[in-house]
């Protein structure tokens, strides 16, 4: 497993900055070799540059079944991107006439600094505007250009382009529950990008900060995958980042100790360095994960959240606490009276075949999570500066 993932890692590397893949990982690799290796890419969205590596550097036969396998989705991930792309620049142009300020966030910032911009896959496009422009945000994209408003969360609307492409409408409301809350002030550390008016950057200090923030809100569920460690590659040799200002903000909102565990990481994954017991830790952590998290992961956690044993998650996923049924449903925002009728009608949505298959699995992972796992889990949240606890 271990030649496998160095062996991943290299060909996520090379590809991505386009750097020489060194010899050592230059052959032919057998059927069996690239199955494993497309697996693992999949589990972690990184299929394009995976592909990519492959095909550029001759690692699988011309015209066998896996080299037209790793072309198709080089060819799907370059028209994914322009659909995404397409949208984006439609968006902005948009939320620019319109005079709403708004900031670009995540995959979109960084596309341009990987060696090909189609390499960095995002399933959805991200905004950053003020709560108090929200409304106004949703009505000129569901005007102009016939996006669809869908569901609203804490601190985010959802809406999608009649081609279907997901955008994500982020603000911060008068919740600190959600990690866009570390960008409470972000416009005093932004500028405008190209001469525009409204579309706005935020300093590299703060898009580091976010996106450390991202990771270890995922981290925390149950895993993150490998694509932000890769973006961590791509932000530490390509961003001119003052590592001052950075460290400072990361303390500030109490990310230090995450941030330097993902670097560490980074180091052993990318760079060559040798595991320590926290970045093994981790590393298995996420690899086993993959880029959506992990039921065990998950239901670990939230035991160490919500109580010892496996009786006790149930009954806390059946009967779900105010301050967590908000988020579920922010329209019960200030309304704690209306939480059983809320509560009822998250009952309902057992019903559904997908969320009863899913329940059921849930109760079955909750039985069978060890003691040791969750210690083992607790143990690295200590050294990471996250509270499995609270």
């Amino acid at each position: 497993m271990t030649t496998l993932i160095n062996t991943f890692m290299q060909l996520l590397k090379s590809e991505s900055l386009n750097l020489p893949l060194d010899n050592a990982y230059k052959k032919i690799y057998t059927q069996e070799e690239l199955k494993k290796l497309y697996t693992l890419a999949k589990k972690h969205d990184v299929c394009s540059i995976l592909s990519s590596a492959i095909i550029k550097n001759e690692l699988c036969e011309n015209n066998s079944v896996a080299y037209n396998k790793f072309n198709d989705v080089m060819l799907k991930s370059v028209g994914r991107y322009e659909r995404i792309n397409h949208e984006l620049e439609s968006i902005c142009n948009v939320l620019e006439n319109a005079e709403i300020p708004f900031i670009p966030l995540k995959g979109s910032v960084l596309r341009p600094y990987y060696a090909q911009p189609w390499l960095r896959t995002s399933c959805d496009i991200d905004i950053f505007i003020n709560l108090s422009d929200a409304e106004r945000t949703v009505s000129a994209l569901e005007k102009e250009l016939g996006f669809k408003p869908n569901s609203k969360w804490i601190n985010e609307w959802s809406v999608y382009s009649p081609s279907g492409v997901h955008t994500e409408i982020h603000y911060i409301d008068n919740t600190e529950k959600t990690e866009i809350c570390v960008l409470k002030d972000v416009w005093n550390n932004s500028f405008a990008v190209d001469g525009k008016k409204y579309h706005t950057a935020m300093s590299w200090e703060c898009f580091y900060l976010y996106h450390i923030a991202h990771m270890a809100k995922h981290f925390e569920s149950s895993g993150c995958g490998i694509r932000p460690f890769l973006d961590l590659v791509i932000i530490d040799k390509k961003l001119p980042i003052n590592i001052e200002k950075r460290d400072a903000l990361l303390k500030e909102h109490g990310l230090y100790e995450f941030a330097m565990g993902a670097e560490q990481l980074v180091d052993v994954w990318f760079n060559g360095a040798e595991h320590t017991e926290l970045t093994q830790k981790m590393s298995d952590y996420i690899i086993k994960a993959g880029v959506y998290g992990d039921k065990e992961n998950w239901v670990a956690v939230q035991q160490l959240k919500n109580g010892d044993g496996g009786t006790k998650h149930v009954f806390r996923r059946l009967w779900v606490p105010y301050e967590d049924l908000k988020i579920i449903y922010p329209s019960l925002e200030g309304k704690r009276w209306l939480t059983p009728f809320y509560q009822a009608r998250k009952w309902f949505r057992i019903f559904k075949p997908s969320v009863a298959k899913r329940s059921l699995h849930e109760i079955k992972v909750s039985k069978t999570v060890t003691q040791d796992k969750k210690q083992e889990i607790e143990k690295m949240f200590n050294q990471l500066g996250l509270n499995a606890k609270k």
